[in-house]
């Protein structure tokens, strides 16, 4: 009889490691589930600030062009007016 309560004793602490051995590796399924899902997440965000961040990069690119062509154009302007007035100054002015 001693056996047999042994056994039944033997098989119920089996029975309870087998559980908690089960519900150990579902809580670490969980958890690993987490951690893709908070790591896919982080990647997401990541990939949209970089995408808006190049976005932004493209608008200044482009607003620095289009004020550096306008400098430029200013600037053979005011070259071109420069030389008018020297050429006044050097043959008297013609009005």
């Amino acid at each position: 009889m001693k056996f047999g309560a042994f056994s039944k004793r033997f098989i119920s602490a089996a029975i309870k490691l087998q559980q908690d051995v089960h519900d150990k590796s579902a809580a670490l399924d969980r958890e690993r589930l987490e951690v893709a899902n908070l790591r896919q997440d982080i990647i997401d965000e990541y990939e949209k600030k970089s995408a808006e961040l190049l976005e932004y990069l493209n608008s200044m690119e482009s607003a620095f062009d289009h004020q550096r062509l306008e400098c430029e154009e200013r600037e053979a302007s005011l070259v071109q007016v420069n030389r008018d007035l020297q050429n006044e100054l050097q043959h008297g002015c013609m009005y």
